[in-house]
């Protein structure tokens, strides 16, 4: 039987066969037989003429090319995500960074406005003028 023989998960094959029909007359007659052709789709059976045989070739090719795109778009997708989780540990990273950047520029500051206030304190007192002049 033909879905026994060609329809094998195990090794990956698809899930249909195409059963190849050589005359044009025969395949009508199967494709018109409304019970044998129903038969043949429950067995994941399409049987294809020497008209219609590039035809089903064409989009099942094409179907296998969509496959294909939708397994590399969800590459892509999941590798954006991992690149968002990236850029947002980052940020939060160069964010951190900021902060203490910004804390040790005004703690310089302070520390300068300071220096200069006991400069200022030294000088009025001479303390620091007479070690100058020494």
């Amino acid at each position: 039987m033909i879905a026994n023989k060609y329809i094998l998960p195990s090794e990956k094959t698809v899930d249909y066969a195409l059963m190849y029909i050589p005359s044009e007359n025969i395949y009508y007659q199967i494709i018109s037989d409304e019970e044998l052709f129903d038969y043949a789709g429950k067995m994941m059976v399409l049987p294809v003429s020497p008209l219609s045989f590039y035809a089903y070739l064409k989009a099942i090719l094409i179907s296998l090319e969509g496959q294909k795109i939708e397994e590399k778009a969800k590459f892509i997708i999941n590798l954006l995500s991992a690149i968002k989780k990236d850029y947002y540990k980052i940020r939060e990273d160069f964010s951190i960074l900021n902060r203490h950047l910004t804390n040790a520029y005004n703690q310089s500051n302070n520390l300068f406005k300071n220096l200069q206030m006991l400069e200022n304190k030294l000088v009025s007192t001479n303390l620091l003028e007479d070690k100058i002049n020494q």
